[in-house]
């Protein structure tokens, strides 16, 4: 049975594969990313994993995703699913706005039919 990669073992093997292995390119990539090298150092080495500001600024150094980064790329289905799940978001928002703006015409109609209640 095959291994699965974890996260942090897949994240240094991109970061390696980002990097070139090179030791320049981790004083590079710190430098870029306003961390020190021996933070990048003990990412490379498995010893520290970084914080997700880290991993997004990391992400937008190399312009690709977080989600790349950490061994899972985005693929047409995981699109579709978000595309569903913002859509359905989308749908939510829409009733809730609807719904208050009906509380608030109903308010409006109460207040001119029954007053303030002063």
């Amino acid at each position: 049975m095959k291994k699965r990669t974890t996260a942090s073992e897949a994240f240094r093997a991109k970061l390696v594969e980002l990097t070139g292995g090179k030791h320049g390119s981790k004083r590079e990539l710190a430098d870029a990313i306003g961390v020190t090298p021996a933070i990048v150092y003990g990412w490379f080495k498995g010893k520290t994993q970084p914080g997700l500001d880290a991993l997004v600024a990391i992400a937008r150094h190399y312009s690709i995703t977080v989600d790349s980064l950490l061994g899972t790329p985005v693929t047409d289905e995981t699109v579709s699913r978000k595309a569903q799940r913002k859509s359905y978001g989308d749908g939510i928002r829409f009733a809730s706005d609807a719904l208050a703006d009906m509380a608030e015409r109903l308010a409006r109609i109460s207040e001119r039919y029954y007053g303030t209640g002063e």
